[in-house]
């Protein structure tokens, strides 16, 4: 399963109200991080959207927790970004939204996120897992 942005911010600040669920998600085994989680963290620290004080310190932590759960970074493919451009139109999707969805359709994962958005893609295949749900989407 992929996860993306929102799981690693939740999963980082422990002031999140999803804190402990997304913290739950990345004690899954198997997971994989959509490669445009990293670009996209680090132009919402850059935008001033999240607070970072150290950003290298920040990266230091995302790397270790990373490791330590054993959670793989999905590598970055053309395939993703013609299919993020039609998903992106075809859905409504913001820019990382539609990247990280089109990762985890062109590798054939799932995609656990928070974000509902995804939801609607299964029309297309895409299985989207809300931890908030009791009842997932398949």
């Amino acid at each position: 399963m992929l996860i993306e942005t929102d799981m690693l911010l939740a999963a980082l600040n422990r002031k999140d109200p999803l804190n402990s669920m997304a913290r739950k998600v990345l004690a899954l085994t198997g997971l994989s991080l959509s490669p445009y989680a990293l670009i996209e963290l680090n132009l919402l620290a850059r935008g001033g959207k999240i607070k970072v004080r150290d950003f290298e310190k920040f990266s230091q932590k995302l790397e270790a927790v990373l490791t330590t759960r054993g959670v793989s970074i999905t590598p970055d493919r053309p395939l993703h970004h013609s299919t993020a451009h039609r998903l992106e139109k075809q859905f409504g999707l913001t820019f990382f939204d539609s990247l990280h969805a089109s990762a985890a359709l062109t590798e054939h994962e799932g995609i656990i996120s928070f974000d509902t958005s995804y939801s609607k893609l299964d029309r297309v295949g895409l299985t989207h897992i809300d931890p908030r749900r009791r009842r997932q989407d398949a």
